[in-house]
């Protein structure tokens, strides 16, 4: 598959995933935990391809969700940026191969690494901000994500052909 269409999938599955992630997945809601499903398709992109490379989808992805949110503008772009490039480290120095259980585990440990991130930002860029969110609901999501994550690793492989 040509470069040109990789990108041009890459982008519309990120609007794709922008569209659902702040119109239909708030109804997943369990206890006020949803999947994340724009965090799962970043770091699935980060881990078969290298941050330098996803860098603008990781941001414009950000961009976007910032507009939709009720956070504090740039929030969510600075903790998937944050997050994508600690993953990228770590998977690039420490775990060096594409597996599914080393993705899974990279996925769980970015998730609550997200959460945590955007609560400790959150405190320290607003003085108004409250994260009314419960270990529970961190917990609850980060299954989602690792169900999500499961069913994209498979499509991300199988669709763009990557080994």
């Amino acid at each position: 598959m040509a470069m040109t269409m990789k990108i041009f999938l890459i982008i519309i599955g990120l609007l794709i995933g922008v569209i659902l992630q702040t119109t239909l997945i708030p109804f997943l809601s369990v206890m006020g935990a949803s999947p994340n499903l724009i965090l799962v398709l970043i770091l699935i992109l980060v881990i078969f391809k290298k941050f330098e490379k996803m860098w603008w989808a990781i941001v414009s992805a950000g961009l976007l969700l910032d507009l939709f949110s009720g956070l504090p503008f740039g929030l969510t772009s600075l903790s998937l940026v944050t997050v994508a490039f600690l993953i990228d480290w770590l998977h690039r120095n420490v775990f060096s191969e594409i597996k599914l259980w080393i993705s899974i585990g990279l996925i769980g440990s970015a998730s609550l690494a997200y959460n945590i991130l955007l609560i400790i930002l959150g405190k320290l860029l607003s003085s108004s901000f409250y994260s009314g969110t419960s270990l529970l609901v961190i917990v609850i999501e980060l299954g989602y994500n690792l169900i999500l994550g499961l069913m994209l690793f498979y499509g991300a492989k199988k669709i763009l052909h990557w080994k």
